[in-house]
């Protein structure tokens, strides 16, 4: 399936924002009428019919893009769909998430992108 096919597939099923891989899961699953992919065939459905750029996770403090999704060998049930926002190191972040200034961008969720955090 290509882009176009994944983006008109999600606008038609309205699944909500910022979806967990486990509600990915889920949602694509309610429906019996669709063929059984594979997580990952579930979670790129919904990064790219969304137009999110890949996945993060506050808890581990860890994000990949969509084109290299789940570098860790472990995509974890919790981690969430957000977007790419390029690296802004501040040395005064104390979350887990804390940057250290050693990387091109972050994935975030989408309200933080459009001026929410």
């Amino acid at each position: 399936m290509g882009n176009g096919s994944y983006r008109a597939a999600a606008r038609e099923d309205r699944p909500r924002e910022g979806m967990t891989v486990l509600e990915i899961v889920k949602f694509r699953l309610e429906d019996d009428s669709r063929e059984q992919d594979s997580v990952m065939t579930m979670v790129i459905w919904y990064i790219d019919g969304w137009e999110f750029g890949g996945l993060y996770n506050d808890e581990c403090g860890c994000g990949c893009r969509m084109d290299a999704l789940a570098p860790c060998s472990g995509m974890r049930h919790d981690c969430r769909a957000g977007v790419e926002v390029p690296c802004e190191y501040d040395p005064d972040d104390d979350s887990p998430a804390r940057c250290y200034g050693d990387c091109d961008y972050h994935i975030v969720p989408r309200e933080d992108k459009e001026g929410g955090k």
